[in-house]
């Protein structure tokens, strides 16, 4: 009988999905204000996305000692994003009422300040709700790490250690015949 082979690296994606659901779920039912849950219950699939990427970069260090830049800056911005999103939110929640007014129309009337939501188990549930939401808080957050990706696609970063490090001058271009400038 065959047992299945566990990774180092699908453990630790396994670990860290685990660990931010049991810190954000419990963290959204103690929050007054039901918009901020929203916006942590949106995020969660940036999160997610953000744990498996850096479970790449760290398993790409260790096992080649180099790393796509593009890999780099995704994690860079994409948890940029997140935490600028949700300070947004924790300081002006009538932006995200607006904006999730405007994208996905859960919200019956303007003035009214109750969602058709579920209030994540403050009222009726239906399943279109966090679909929608994902839908809408997901690509704000995740274009702009996706555009930083795609910009420093050609680049690589390299993990120089011990004696290697200190022997490696550092990179030269020629700037034209004759010339070379350092960078």
């Amino acid at each position: 009988m065959k047992r299945p082979r566990i990774s180092l690296a699908g453990l630790m994606v396994l670990v860290g999905v685990l660990a931010i659901d049991f810190a954000v779920f419990p963290a959204m039912r103690r929050m007054p204000d039901f918009l901020t849950r929203i916006a942590f219950f949106g995020a969660l699939p940036m999160a997610h996305v953000l744990v498996v990427y850096l479970t790449i970069v760290v398993s790409s260090l260790v096992r080649r000692g180099e790393v796509a830049l593009r890999r780099v800056a995704f994690l860079l911005v994409g948890g940029t994003a997140i935490l600028t999103f949700i300070t947004m939110v924790t300081l002006a929640p009538n932006f995200l009422r607006v904006y999730l007014s405007d994208t996905t129309g859960l919200w019956d009337n303007p003035i009214r300040s109750s969602s058709t939501m579920n209030y994540f188990g403050l009222g009726p549930f239906r399943w279109s709700s966090p679909l929608l939401v994902w839908a809408a808080v997901t690509p704000p957050l995740l274009g702009p790490a996706l555009l930083a990706g795609w910009v420093t696609r050609n680049y690589r970063l390299k993990l120089l250690k011990g004696p290697e490090a200190e022997s490696d001058p550092a990179p030269h271009t020629s700037d034209g015949p004759g010339t070379t400038a350092g960078i």
